[in-house]
């Protein structure tokens, strides 16, 4: 099952193959899923395991764990504790907690705290 928001909308905890956002969105609980892309701005407080990547182009929030094959980011970036095999930003990521990665590359900042 996919998860679509287009506009403003909620992310309940559950299973899902891929996570499309084209707007705002709030997570809450534990999010798994295939993949998750992001246009716009992301919050919450959720645990997230993707399989495969994590794209945002704008705004990202999330004070729980994150788990993904590759994180990608342009804008601002901020998660609690992150495990990716890369880890690509182009602008802000701030990591309160562990981070653990193969492959990082950064052209902006980066502060893990």
């Amino acid at each position: 099952m996919d998860m679509k928001i287009s506009g403003a909308g909620i992310i309940g905890g559950g299973e899902y193959d891929k996570v499309a956002i084209s707007g705002s969105a709030k997570a809450e609980g534990f999010i798994r899923c295939k993949e998750l892309h992001c246009s716009g701005a992301f919050s919450g407080n959720a645990e997230i395991e993707c399989e495969n990547d994590i794209k945002i182009s704008g705004a990202f929030k999330n004070s729980g764990a994150v788990k993904t094959k590759e994180f990608k980011t342009s804008g601002s970036a901020k998660t609690g504790a992150i495990s990716a095999e890369t880890i690509k930003v182009a602008g802000a990521f701030m990591v309160e907690g562990n981070l653990k990665t193969t492959e990082l590359d950064v052209a902006g900042g980066l502060k893990v705290t």
